[in-house]
């Protein structure tokens, strides 16, 4: 009887087998199907178990294929048991995982779920992290266009080191704060240090408000119009006191004798007083707090 062991005979048992060799040969080829069987396959002698004659986790083969599985190896619809199957596209050895079957199957590049998975959580990066694409937080929050590299940020921005800006600084509030250490003496370091090449969002007129720079220093100007050997009382907007301020002629006029005077600093105003005949336009700026 050894005969009908260790290798499946497809044909056995022949015709005219001796009946008392029959069972045995029967035994023989189901025990050897078995063995093939359980290497890859849910196999189970014991009764009905989940998934019987199912690949086993890691046994199945992958699709291997240019364009996109629509079917199973056997031309059957994917089912539920199905997601996770893995399919190697030939043309560019991308792999990819069938993420689901409805309302039609959909096959997803498995670098793209890795991506997904690592962003999930809080993660490290050792290296340089290289995005080709937009870079967005939150949908909106932290936003870098990858054409042009204009970034928005809708919180707060925190810079704990040197800024450098290398082109103008638009500013919708009209000011800049947050410098550490900024005290009244400091006023010329920390002005020193803040050199941009442009401000945009400054006063326009006597009566805007003004900037204010790193420190808390202000910055404040305009132009108005003065009569001949006469005052006008300029309104600085800075917030508390007006430092000082100057003024010079604005005037189209073919003198060029024209002289201005500025003083009586004050909370909300100073004086600008013109010396000569006749009376013109004038710009002015203010430095204060």
């Amino acid at each position: 009887m050894s005969e009908y062991f260790g290798v499946w005979k497809k044909g056995e048992p022949v015709e005219g087998i001796p009946a008392p060799l029959l069972n045995d040969a029967i035994r023989a080829n189901n025990a050897i199907l078995e063995t093939y069987l359980n290497k890859e396959h849910i196999f189970s002698t014991g009764g009905v178990v989940a998934n019987q004659i199912m690949h086993k986790q890691g046994s199945a083969r992958m699709f291997s294929q240019a364009s996109a599985p629509a079917t199973r190896i056997d031309g059957s619809a994917f089912a539920s048991t199905d997601l996770g199957s893995i399919w190697i596209d030939t043309d560019n050895n991308k792999i990819y995982t069938l993420t689901a079957i409805t309302p039609t199957h959909t096959w997803t590049l498995i670098s793209t779920e890795i991506i997904a998975t690592l962003l999930a959580a809080a993660r490290v990066f050792a290296s340089t992290l290289g995005v080709t694409g937009n870079f967005a937080v939150n949908t909106d929050k932290f936003t870098v266009n990858a054409a042009n590299g204009n970034t928005l940020a809708k919180g707060t921005l925190g810079v704990t080191g040197i800024t450098t800006l290398l082109e103008k600084l638009i500013m919708s509030s009209k000011k800049i704060t947050g410098i550490a250490n900024s005290t009244a003496s400091g006023d010329a370091v920390h002005l020193g240090q803040f050199s941009p090449i442009a401000l945009v969002g400054a006063a326009s007129s006597d009566t805007d408000s003004p900037i204010t720079l790193p420190n808390g220093l202000q910055l404040a100007w305009g132009s108005g119009t003065v009569g001949a050997n006469a005052e006008d009382t300029v309104t600085h907007g800075l917030s508390n006191v007006c430092f000082t301020a100057w003024a010079y002629p604005t005037s189209n006029d073919t003198q060029d004798n024209f002289q201005l005077k500025t003083y009586d600093f004050g909370a909300t105003n100073f004086t600008v007083r013109s010396t000569t005949n006749p009376g013109t336009t004038y710009d002015w700026i203010a430095i204060g707090r």
